[in-house]
């Protein structure tokens, strides 16, 4: 059996323009109006079943604009397929295993295995089941890329903590970054300001961290960072060689799968608010930013990228970026020579990839020495990160922006 794509040339059926496109090998057969008309008035019975047939296809048609319109318009693939589903589910058997897909799709780990049941009845179902998972496919199109991407996440995550022993962290942070390389492909993005890199690496590339979204968080309850995993990967891999190192924050006791992340990683660990309260004295907390300030100086005098986000925590795009720290700015004043602060600022990293551009907009670097002549004067330190959060927004916005032209086009 077959499906009907085109039905012009029946009494009482007006011809339109019309584009079929094959997605696998098939045969097409035409049927002469003028011998269908001739067999149409041999057989009465043949009329009743090529109208009932007509019939099942503009309802299938109806029933599948219907879906896409919901899965389309209020981004819910799941209800519009479980949708399409019941409303055929009495002239499906109750032994198809199309009856399972909504529920598989409930949850990431399982959407894999609902794409497979739907290809598997897209090529061997009967008529109903092959038309419904050709259905499916449409409109789970931009869901199959998602997941996808979400496995990509994972294989990286277990290429990196699996590692071995003797592997350098530097070499763990290359094989992170050729995964993401992998896993970004499936991402609609836009960089922008690429002329803007320093020819030089050993500088500090600042970013506005943004949330995770919870679709792609790890059975372990692990969210891979997509904004700064982006800047390393698919910005200073690609110019310099070496994604460079991050300022990351420490784990918490619970966060067992963080840990072992990021500590593979060979990253520079720092407590914020989101990291174990710990107690120490001024004197302890004074040592231990000068035991970071040396750590990631060295990493800036050997030439090697540093990447961090001046806010300590992230935000969503529409609130970014956040108040803004100043230990970037003494760190970069600390170091002979001084590095550059390459501002990197991106949106949408914090939304669900299937149905978005992210964007990256890499703007003009600066010395700190060129706006804080003396950044021991808190004051002045105060109103330039003031005044650099009023302009980093409208960086956010520009990005923003160039991402609402990428999806437009």
């Amino acid at each position: 059996p077959g499906s009907v794509v085109a039905i012009a040339g029946l009494p009482g059926v007006d011809a339109h323009g019309a584009s079929v496109v094959a997605t696998r090998d098939c045969t097409v057969y035409r049927i002469d109006t003028e011998r269908l008309g001739q067999a149409l008035r041999d057989d009465p019975s043949l009329v009743l079943a090529l109208v009932r047939r007509v019939l099942w296809l503009a309802s299938m048609h109806l029933r599948a604009a219907r879906a896409l319109f919901i899965s389309r318009r209020f981004e819910k693939e799941r209800l519009a397929v479980g949708n399409l589903l019941e409303q055929s589910c009495t002239q499906l058997s109750v032994h198809s295993p199309l009856h399972t897909v909504p529920h598989l799709l409930g949850s990431q780990l399982t959407v894999g295995e609902a794409f497979a049941i739907i290809e598997r009845m897209a090529g061997r179902g009967d008529a109903l089941e092959r038309s419904l998972a050709e259905l499916c496919q449409e409109m789970l199109r931009d869901v199959r890329r998602e997941h996808e991407f979400f496995e990509a996440l994972r294989r990286v995550y277990h290429a990196v903590v699996t590692a071995p022993e003797q592997m350098p962290a530097r070499d763990v942070r290359k094989l992170c970054a050729r995964g993401f390389q992998q896993a970004f492909r499936r991402v609609r993005y836009v960089v922008e300001g690429e002329e803007n890199l320093p020819p030089s690496a050993g500088q500090i590339f600042i970013f506005n961290h943004l949330k995770n979204h919870e679709h792609n968080t790890l059975p372990n309850n692990f969210q891979l960072t997509l904004d700064s995993h982006f800047v390393s990967a698919m910005i200073l891999d690609r110019r310099y060689g070496d994604g460079g190192i991050r300022v990351v924050r420490h784990s918490r006791g619970s966060e067992y799968g963080h840990q072992a992340y990021y500590d593979r990683l060979g990253h520079i660990a720092v407590y914020t608010h989101e990291s174990d309260r710990i107690e120490e004295t001024p004197e302890e907390r004074q040592t231990r930013q000068n035991e970071f300030f040396e750590t990631a100086g060295g990493y800036l005098r050997a030439g090697t990228n540093l990447i961090l986000s001046p806010e300590g925590t992230s935000y969503w795009t529409e609130d970014s970026p956040g108040p803004f720290k100043p230990g970037a700015f003494r760190l970069a004043a600390s170091v002979e020579p001084e590095p550059l602060i390459v501002p990197v600022a991106v949106a949408h990293f914090d939304r669900r990839i299937h149905s978005t551009v992210c964007a990256a907009v890499i703007k003009r670097p600066f010395r700190v020495s060129d706006v804080l002549p003396d950044p021991r004067d808190r004051e002045r330190v105060r109103a330039f990160l003031v005044d650099l959060r009023k302009t980093y927004h409208g960086w956010v916005e520009e990005a923003r922006r160039l991402a609402a032209a990428a999806a437009g086009s």
